[in-house]
């Protein structure tokens, strides 16, 4: 039974509550060679937003990146004057239990505790994610006796692909195997395989974030169809959100680093550019259909922010109450 913690207001951390000297914890990816790309986009924009990068302790768990994309990355921390640590995965995931639909290196995460056995909290995220935003906030945040804090995708379901986590408090109360021994007791039973897991082990210990700091970008097209409390907030604050979120995370397919007509695709493309992996080419073939639905999705788009909008301007109009009313009873 998932404790109350989840239904308690998301926890909204602002610059302004930052402390200019608080020590800030590591940031930590985890990627196999495929996976490159999206690994230095993401790093460049997570350099490039976030508030005195020097200093920022960075750590890769390396499931086979190539060495050009692993160079890439030092001179790239060196450049902003922060560390880099690879740690290799090379033969730490054998006998861990496995989803074909999900990749193998994303599990490195549930080894965390292992790896980093000197370090007490780390920031994880996903390497389809986009930083828009100084994340200082997230990276001060004292957790207490909490396991981890992560997005809500709904009151007790949370989404792990941008969360804090307690590495003391895990190694203490023995999460790790906990969470290993219970995918390989749910085998072929879960849907998000490793995500519910975390879920099934940690939930009710994991404090809410406010949709910000992982905002999916699926949710975006589906404000006005089928909006269901992504970050358990209200709609209104679902829109300001989307607008302008800390860390967009471009989960699911089609893959961002392909030629795609998903929302904010110009936006990935153009920190893609600005960042040392402009010269590797956009996956995927330029079908006429494509082009196509990338033509229509823009228009839509371009209509729907116009709508969001206006909403905002006008604070005191809701499409939604009933979503709004359901968050409320969840509170109570």
């Amino acid at each position: 039974m998932l404790s109350s913690k989840a239904h308690l207001p998301v926890q909204d951390i602002r610059s302004a509550d930052v402390s200019v000297s608080a020590v800030r914890h590591p940031v930590v990816f985890s990627s196999d060679g495929r996976g490159g790309l999206m690994l230095g986009v993401a790093l460049y924009s997570l350099l490039s937003t976030v508030a005195k990068p020097a200093g920022l302790q960075v750590v890769i768990l390396d499931a086979g990146l190539s060495e050009q994309d692993t160079e890439r990355m030092r001179a790239l921390c060196k450049t902003w004057g922060s560390s880099i640590t690879f740690i290799s995965l090379d033969g730490k995931l054998d006998g861990m239990p496995f989803s074909s639909s999900f990749p193998q290196a994303a599990c490195g995460r549930l080894l965390l505790p292992e790896l980093m056995p000197d370090t007490d909290t780390v920031l994880y995220t996903d390497i389809d994610v986009l930083f828009s935003e100084d994340i200082t906030p997230l990276l001060t945040l004292n957790l207490e006796s909490d396991l981890a804090a992560a997005v809500y995708e709904h009151p007790t379901y949370f989404n792990s692909g941008v969360m804090l986590l307690n590495l003391a408090q895990m190694r203490k109360e023995g999460t790790q195997q906990a969470i290993i021994n219970c995918l390989e007791k749910n085998r072929g039973k879960f849907v998000f395989f490793d995500q519910d897991g975390l879920n099934a082990v940690m939930g009710g210990r994991v404090r809410a974030l406010h949709p910000r700091w992982n905002w999916n970008e699926l949710q975006s097209r589906k404000l006005f169809k089928r909006y269901r409390y992504w970050g358990c907030v209200p709609f209104l604050e679902a829109l300001r959100t989307c607008m302008a979120p800390a860390i967009r995370h471009f989960a699911c397919r089609p893959k961002i680093t392909e030629y795609n007509y998903r929302w904010n695709h110009e936006l990935y493309r153009r920190i893609w550019l600005q960042s040392p992996w402009k010269d590797v080419p956009q996956e995927g073939h330029r079908t006429i259909g494509k082009r196509l639905r990338r033509l229509l999705y823009g228009v839509s788009d371009a209509l729907q922010r116009r709508r969001m909008q206006r909403i905002i301007a006008n604070d005191d109009i809701n499409p939604y109450p009933q979503v709004d009313s359901y968050w409320d009873t969840c509170k109570d």
